[in-house]
């Protein structure tokens, strides 16, 4: 895809996963004109040649960048959005929003209402997640009762501790901020907001300083329940079922089965597997992204609210789970979907 205007972007913290998402934007070569970030001047031009920036003010201060993509470690997306959005510049930030729920409060007083703000939740975009919602939408499963959804993975065994994910002071509540955010914002996206959490963060494996497993139960407003789990202690498992009065949606990865219809004596509904249509969920975000600055569309899907409606449950989690208390999300004067 080919936008009509020319954008000058300065890219900050550009590791494995910003790389994918650099594809999709570089792929817009002609149009667009990127500088590349990093503190260090020596490895800044060291990494990014004639296209480095090592001045966080002075690229700021120059007129013709428009636009800036923060893809650093988490705990440092409060300080670079401070400084991004107070230079009045259109942002995208890879989710969280920030390290602390707290950290994220004043930024919204920081947001140009003719400034695009976006938010890297791509969970809702995947195709499973897409054909649920309608599936919800249409009643297809009746009311939903409950949610149980599981993305995890063994990395506490394989990663170099010095890593940033091990170290408490950087990555607090471990592989649930870091995956089971994107869980947290798609049961928003599908089943609304959350009442109350009740959570426990363990560390299992001792490999860092943080917890690598977790077991939160979500009690939704709209009296279903939701159950996450996000580990780095585990071989790899991505399931998202959701269970409802009339149906049932199974999905695994990028593949998707429904039941229909409730149990006649004592026999289950047939299962059929859901063909599906593959959706590049960077490339749909960034293009939305690009399309509402040039005025092509109104509104990102993810922006500074559903980022902090998520955010706000982690903090709820990681109170739970310190004070082994049911935390309610009434306590967060400013959650809401």
């Amino acid at each position: 895809m080919k936008q009509d205007m020319k954008h000058k972007i300065l890219w900050i913290g550009y590791g494995n996963f910003a790389q994918k998402i650099g594809r999709i934007v570089i792929d817009w070569s002609e149009k667009v004109e990127i500088s590349f970030f990093y503190p260090d001047k020596v490895e800044a031009i060291k990494h990014f040649g004639s296209e480095a920036s090592w001045d966080l003010s002075e690229a700021l201060a120059d007129p013709d960048t428009d636009i800036v993509f923060i893809t650093t470690p988490n705990d440092s997306h409060a300080f670079y959005l401070e400084h991004c959005l107070r230079a009045k510049k259109h942002v995208f930030v890879e989710k969280p929003i920030a390290g602390y729920y707290h950290e994220a409060l004043p930024l919204k007083a920081l947001l140009q209402k003719d400034k695009v703000f976006m938010v890297g939740h791509n969970k809702r975009r995947e195709a499973p997640i897409r054909k649920a919602k309608e599936l919800i939408s249409d009643g297809v499963i009746g009311e939903v009762v409950s949610i149980y959804a599981n993305d995890s993975k063994g990395i506490a065994y394989q990663m170099d501790q010095s890593n940033w994910r091990f170290q408490k002071t950087r990555h607090r509540e471990g592989p649930l901020i870091t995956v089971g955010i994107h869980l947290i914002e798609a049961i928003h996206y599908l089943a609304g907001r959350v009442d109350s959490v009740s959570s426990v963060l363990k560390n299992i494996s001792r490999l860092s300083a943080v917890p690598d497993s977790n077991a939160t139960m979500l009690c939704l407003e709209k009296d279903a329940t939701a159950f996450i789990e996000a580990n780095y202690n585990m071989p790899s498992v991505d399931v998202f079922n959701i269970y409802g009065t009339d149906g049932i949606i199974n999905i695994l990865g990028d593949q998707m089965w429904l039941r229909n219809g409730r149990d006649i004596n004592k026999v289950s509904s047939p299962e059929l597997e859901i063909d599906l249509n593959p959706i590049d969920t960077i490339a749909e975000e960034i293009n939305e992204f690009f399309d509402v600055i040039e005025g092509k569309k109104k509104n990102v899907e993810t922006g500074y609210q559903e980022a902090l409606n998520a955010l706000a449950v982690i903090e709820a989690c990681w109170q739970s789970s310190q004070q082994k208390r049911i935390v309610a999300m009434s306590e967060f004067k400013k959650y809401c979907i």
